[in-house]
């Protein structure tokens, strides 16, 4: 039996106890309901962090493979995204930098250089960590002003054919 197969098996009679126990109110008592629920919520946890390490170990094998970011195998195209991990920000570099920034789009515009205005598109950029996609979209590159680790891969499948 291949591990999707006992994933899948395990999920089918699980499924088909729950659909049970909903459609036939009479069957299960109140109780019962909310401890499968309880119990549910540690499988839950249980499957995310299994999730994780199957991502871990496909992302390390396509790496170690040379595969790239795109993988296909077996009918199966899945895409792996790896994170970084920022620590270390030149907080009054960036702030400085942000707002020579924002001072120069502005052109003179005194309604954006209210400090209202100003402020608020701080805020967009620095609550209470900066705001990666809000300096890039004014072009600041946040690499200038972080120390950049590698972060965990994450592993999306985006297409399945008949995949068995």
């Amino acid at each position: 039996m291949t591990l999707s197969t006992a994933v899948e098996l395990d999920l089918t009679a699980a499924r088909a106890s729950v659909e049970a126990a909903v459609t036939d109110r009479s069957k299960e008592s109140l109780a019962d309901l909310l401890s499968a629920l309880n119990v549910m919520g540690g499988v839950l946890t249980d499957l995310r962090q299994l999730q994780v390490l199957l991502e871990l170990e496909v992302a390390g094998r396509a790496k170690r493979d040379q595969l790239g970011d795109r993988v296909e195998v077996a009918g199966l195209v899945a895409e792996i995204h790896r994170s970084k991990t920022r620590r270390g920000w030149d907080n009054d570099a960036l702030k400085s930098k942000w707002l020579t920034t924002y001072v120069d789009a502005s052109e003179g515009d005194m309604d954006l250089l209210d400090p209202a205005a100003l402020l608020e598109a701080f805020m967009r950029v620095a609550r209470p960590s900066w705001k990666v996609t809000g300096l890039r979209d004014v072009g600041i590159d946040v690499s200038d002003f972080c120390d950049e680790t590698p972060g965990a891969p994450s592993v999306r499948i985006v297409s399945a054919e008949a995949a068995s």
